[in-house]
């Protein structure tokens, strides 16, 4: 006995609905969509909501070093706004201290002209001496095979791990940032891989990008 199962989503309407005039950063997009399955039938039309950004897709580096004896990972700290509006809505469980800061690995998006696997690695290596203050060859970085959806319930956006290692960690300079009072005296510090690991275990790296990034590192160390 055959299993009916969805083959494919057809997109019939999407409407553009939100938008900021001097802000245009993310859109909001009303979708019509409708399910096509394997025995050829397909599903009546049915409303989706998603949300688009000016840029897309995002690089984020593993920045590892030899230290004291063994591989360390740099996490930084970041402000997510966003994280501030959780009250709004339904949450299962109160938050014990609600807070904009989260630890993080350096990550930044990809913008027009990134393109192709050397247009990544570029972006990876200017993120680097943006936000951690490493000024790398383009050749000490390495793109790790996949690009993980990061909410494709909501937005379509993909994240690109690029990996580098750092000879030299003490050869630092400030990190400059972007510019935006978002990234203003953001903080960076090396954390040996496994503390890390036991960080995540222990819920303590609560952003999902960079949890990943450290076990997939953990993964080519062998741990």
């Amino acid at each position: 006995m055959s299993v009916k199962k969805p083959v494919s989503v057809e997109l019939q309407q999407a409407d553009k609905v939100g938008e900021a005039a001097d802000r245009p950063y993310l859109s909001l997009y009303r979708l019509r969509l409708r399910t096509h399955y394997n025995d050829g039938s397909c599903s009546a039309s049915y409303p989706y909501d998603a949300v688009l950004r000016k840029w897309l897709d995002a690089v984020v580096v593993i920045l590892t070093a030899e230290m004291d004896g063994e591989v360390q990972i740099l996490l930084r700290t970041c402000l997510r706004p966003p994280l501030l509006l959780r009250h709004m809505a339904y949450i299962p469980t109160e938050d014990a201290a609600p807070s904009a800061l989260v630890r993080e690995l350096p990550a930044g998006l990809l913008e027009p002209g990134d393109e192709g696997p050397e247009g990544i690695l570029h972006r990876a290596r200017a993120e680097t001496l943006e936000e951690a203050g490493y000024d790398l060859p383009l050749t000490a970085f390495s793109l790790l095979n996949g690009a993980p959806w990061v909410t494709p319930g909501v937005l379509p956006e993909r994240i690109w791990y690029v990996r580098a290692h750092v000879a030299n960690p003490a050869d630092v300079q400030e990190p400059p940032g972007d510019g935006s009072l978002l990234e203003a005296h953001a903080q960076t510090q090396w954390i040996p891989l496994g503390a890390a690991l036991e960080m995540c275990d222990r819920g303590e790296i609560d952003d999902m990008k960079t949890e990943l990034g450290i076990r997939r590192l953990a993964r080519l160390q062998g741990l």
